[in-house]
């Protein structure tokens, strides 16, 4: 098991490198792994990733008594901490997150929403 983690390193590297250095014979997969159908799943789970700790630490300190786990507990205290944290993050990319990646993007232009400008050369 000592050498797990460096191998798991490496395969990972091994995998990503030529998606980041834009190796030509991997471009269909680096296309589909950038594509915008991603990106609300990508902030969903990135939410279920910061607030998975904070309902996990929210039920052990509420917990009167320990709690003996057996597997079957174990299982569905897992269950129950997923479904709660991609609850949770859903609801809280309706009510906040969302509003307000509405309102930057109606009050302040970013460089890469840049209209084409036209130079005084192009208007002659």
């Amino acid at each position: 098991m000592v050498v797990a983690r460096p191998l798991f390193a490496i395969g990972i590297s091994m995998f990503m490198m030529p998606i980041i250095l834009g190796n030509e014979h991997i471009k269909p997969l680096a296309t589909l792994m950038c594509h915008q159908q991603w990106l609300p799943f990508s902030r969903l789970v990135y939410g279920v990733f910061l607030s998975n700790v904070m309902i996990i630490k929210f039920r052990m300190y509420n917990a009167a008594n320990g709690t003996l786990l057996s597997l079957y507990d174990m299982l569905l205290f897992w269950f129950s901490f997923l479904a709660l944290s991609f609850t949770f993050s859903f609801f809280l990319y309706v009510i906040v997150e969302g509003p307000i990646a509405n309102m930057v993007d109606a009050f302040v232009k970013l460089p890469f929403n840049k209209q084409k400008t036209v130079s005084s050369k192009d208007r002659m």
